[in-house]
């Protein structure tokens, strides 16, 4: 579940969101071309260096987090300060439930966080907090160990699709909406319905 399920949601959400930013669609697509053009194929270092893509994923998976919510368990009696200057004591052993999704959307971090911008991922940030605002795989040693891997399934996925096919929505000013009756992945109601259009050779 945690490799493919995962991938094949994030997939979905990546492929809804070009479909619906064609200009995007069409820079990662020309990205891909010119790696192919250069080399027999697409390895996972190529893949690497794929920056528009990488950068579409990423917002992706900042505007739909595969998992809203992470849980851990408080290993050492903490004391927090909000914004107000409130002080809460959080005791060793408490469980603590962290939103995602409450964090990609956070304009302090992220401005017009509804928008897709995948520019936001132009250059990775030096900022801790930043890198604490963003966490489609978690953070520190509990990070998914999956992380690479399914980030080449995404990728070598989307290459193969978008180098035959253009991605099209299914009707205009197309939406998704979350499924709430789901407590632990972020799957979206009723599927992701796309048209694929063969591209001319």
């Amino acid at each position: 579940m945690d490799g493919y399920n995962t991938s094949s949601i994030v997939l979905c959400f990546t492929m809804y969101e070009l479909a619906v930013n064609p200009e995007w669609q069409h820079r990662v697509r020309n990205e891909i071309k010119s790696m192919v053009e250069n080399y027999t194929e697409l390895t996972y270092d190529i893949l690497l260096e794929l920056n528009n893509m990488n950068m579409v994923i990423s917002e992706t998976m900042r505007l739909n987090p595969v998992i809203g919510t992470m849980t851990r368990i408080c290993t050492k009696t903490t004391s927090l300060v909000d914004e107000e200057g409130n002080t809460f004591r959080v005791e060793e052993g408490t469980p603590v439930a962290i939103s995602v999704y409450a964090l990609h959307m956070d304009p302090q971090y992220y401005p017009s966080p509804e928008e897709f911008k995948p520019e936001r991922f132009l250059t990775p940030s030096q900022d801790a907090d930043q890198r604490y605002a963003y966490l489609p795989f978690g953070e520190g040693p509990r990070i998914c160990p999956g992380m690479k891997f399914g980030q080449m399934v995404v990728k070598a996925c989307l290459a193969a699709i978008l180098l035959n096919f253009e991605i099209l929505p299914t009707k205009p000013n197309q939406k998704i909406e979350p499924d709430t009756s789901s407590s632990f992945l972020n799957i979206a109601k009723g599927g992701v319905w796309l048209k694929f259009k063969p591209l001319q050779k």
